[in-house]
């Protein structure tokens, strides 16, 4: 949402003023610097692209417009990155060998396994 407000709605002396004027129009130059600022606290900003994109096409100074597009496509990426899934894990080892394959010479355990019923 943008507006032609020219008064902020906090206290700022006048050289913060001048700066926000410097980076443009007062609502998306405050919002800009104040992304920018948490951006460069290394704050997370996710949930703020649409917010970013909005800015994106805002009357901005170029350096501020230059700055933006940066923390945008970091985001962006990063939010893909968390988004696609982890590639499934194969098992690196072998199977067990089968018991039936290891000739035993020990007699079984159950008296009615060398019965067999021809058909």
């Amino acid at each position: 949402m943008t507006t032609t407000m020219r008064l902020l709605p906090v206290r700022v002396s006048a050289n913060l003023r001048s700066v926000i004027d410097q980076a443009g129009p007062v609502n998306p130059a405050t919002r800009a610097l104040i992304i920018l600022g948490a951006a460069t606290a290394g704050w997370d900003l996710r949930g703020l692209e649409r917010e970013i994109a909005a800015l994106l096409s805002a009357d901005l100074a170029p350096e501020v417009h230059a700055t933006l597009r940066q923390v945008f496509a970091q985001l962006v990426t990063t939010s893909t990155e968390r988004s696609l899934p982890d590639p499934p894990q194969i098992p690196n080892h072998q199977p067990a060998p089968s018991e039936e394959a290891v000739p035993t010479d020990e007699p079984p355990d159950d008296p009615f396994a060398t019965i067999g019923i021809d058909v």
